[in-house]
This record gives C-alpha cells, sequence and structure tokens, in this order.
C-alpha cells in the first residue's frame, strides 16, 4: 500500500493504473498507465477522493475523459505513486 506524504486539501498528482471492465464475463486485456492532477479531497478506505481532476492517458499524452468530472475515486491498490504539485 502507498504511504502518502500530502495531507488533504492539498494538490497533487497521482500516476495510477486504470482497469476498464465491461461486464461480468468481460475480461481486463490491460492496465491504462493514468496520471490525474487535482485536488486531494479525502482518503476513504480502499479509495482516494481527487476533486477537480485533470486526467492524462501517459501512453499517448491525451486527456481522458475529454469533459473532466466532479471527482475521481482512485483506487489504493491501482496508485503507483502520489506526490504534492
Amino acid at each position: 500500500m502507498i504511504n502518502f506524504s500530502v495531507q488533504n486539501q492539498e494538490e497533487v498528482r497521482v500516476r495510477w493504473n486504470d482497469a476498464v471492465l465491461y461486464g461480468p464475463k468481460n475480461k481486463v486485456d490491460r492496465l491504462t498507465a493514468m496520471e490525474t492532477i487535482g485536488i486531494l479531497e479525502k482518503e476513504d478506505g480502499d479509495f482516494i477522493i481527487i476533486r477537480s481532476p485533470k486526467n492524462i492517458r501517459r501512453a499517448d499524452n491525451t486527456f481522458h475523459p475529454e469533459k473532466n468530472p466532479m471527482f475521481y475515486f482512485i483506487p489504493r491498490g491501482m496508485i503507483e505513486k502520489i506526490e504534492p504539485v
């Protein structure tokens, strides 16, 4: 598990792996390396919550999704690195 050296309400950069599941019978072919920058809103059990996230797909340096949501829930087990911006 990642040890955080950042505080809630601090702007952070999170490097993590995103898995997409389409249904119970579909399997994940690969993970997508992502980078999310936003405000660490809260640590909640197995997730961290990022407010006002900007998400970049690291393989091609494109924004994903194109329209940013208000919050992103990132599973702790998928995080490679988290640091202050």
